[in-house]
């Protein structure tokens, strides 16, 4: 029997849709190690082996014996660094620990939010309800009165629209997302049962969309995105629900609402900080007010070759420096 996986982003369905967007894949796994890996070439021959949400593995059992073969395999692959996202802070501590040879270096950037909050899908629709914000739910029925129509789809003018939407929401929020063949290769890679569009149509227009996993016994929003037209009639709140709905419905135990950035007031509270994650946070925020969000210690880099490690972060620098020259 096989340990608990990491979530889809360690599964196998990941790696082959990796695979098809160019990406060398690896898996190294037994009752007692999983690491899924995807195998990053970049320019002046740097290689490096990164593990999302990995590796997993039980405690004790032979933690460093069974990571030596991912660092063998890194080794036969001219690999300078090999780049590991914990499930926990615990998980990390662990790791450095057996593998006390090499330097963990954190990473300049993380691949995943480093937080997230998790709704129990076990407890009743009521009881769910009563754990958000008053304000979140009247936010919900508001938009359920509406005329909108919350559905999940795969019609290509939605997929079209939501692109166009995502365009939007990037603009508004000055974030940046994919390239557009990034979501239709996922759309055309995934079947409905695992990677679903779910929409808001209001008078035959998308107000709000979102891209939701459905694995194993998780629900994980994605990606999303929202028009700047209507929004008075709350529709991403609505959208939401539905999600949520019909997660519970299929039988998943949890809901996974995406990366947050939360931090506690002086009173205590959870509260959503300041700067661009700010909107997002704060709605997510309020359908699970009760939730103490999961924190993740993000990616560190187990450094296998120091100058080649040392050259990509320097060049990191200089990109990034022009990068907000640019600006």
């Amino acid at each position: 029997m096989k340990i608990i996986d990491g979530g889809f982003l360690q599964s196998e369905e990941w790696r082959k849709f990796k695979e098809k967007t160019g990406l060398k894949t690896f898996f190294i796994g037994d009752e007692n190690f999983n690491a899924s890996i995807l195998q990053h070439a970049l320019p002046l021959k740097l290689n490096y082996f990164f593990i999302p949400r990995g590796p997993i593995f039980n405690l004790n059992k032979n933690i460093r014996e069974n990571f030596q073969r991912v660092i063998d395999l890194a080794k036969e692959n001219n690999i300078s660094w090999i780049r590991v996202e914990p499930q926990s802070q615990a998980d990390l501590e662990i790791l450095k620990k057996n593998i006390d040879e090499f330097k963990f270096i954190k990473s300049a950037k993380n691949h995943q939010p480093p937080q997230t909050l998790v709704i129990d899908l076990q407890k009743t629709e009521d009881e769910i309800l009563f754990n958000m914000k008053k304000k979140t739910r009247y936010n919900i029925k508001f938009s359920e009165k509406k005329n909108i129509v919350f559905e999940s789809t795969r019609d290509k003018k939605d997929i079209d629209e939501f692109l166009g939407l995502i365009k939007v929401t990037s603009t508004r929020n000055k974030i940046v997302n994919y390239e557009f063949d990034y979501y239709k290769n996922l759309f055309d890679f995934f079947d409905e049962k695992i990677i679903r569009l779910y929409v808001a149509k209001y008078e035959g227009k998308i107000l709000a969309g979102i891209v939701s996993i459905f694995y194993k016994d998780t629900v994980t929003n994605l990606y999303g995105a929202s028009s700047n037209e209507h929004r008075n009639l709350k529709a991403p709140y609505g959208l939401r629900w539905k999600i949520i709905k019909d997660a519970k419905e299929e039988g998943f135990k949890n809901h996974d609402l995406g990366g947050t950035k939360i931090i506690k007031n002086e009173k205590g509270e959870n509260i959503p900080a300041s700067g661009d994650w700010f909107g997002f946070s704060q709605i997510k925020l309020g359908f699970c007010y009760i939730c103490e969000p999961i924190e993740f210690p993000g990616c560190y880099d187990i450094v296998l070759n120091s100058k080649k490690y040392w050259l990509y972060r320097s060049l990191q620098k200089v990109k990034d420096f022009l990068n907000r020259f640019k600006k």
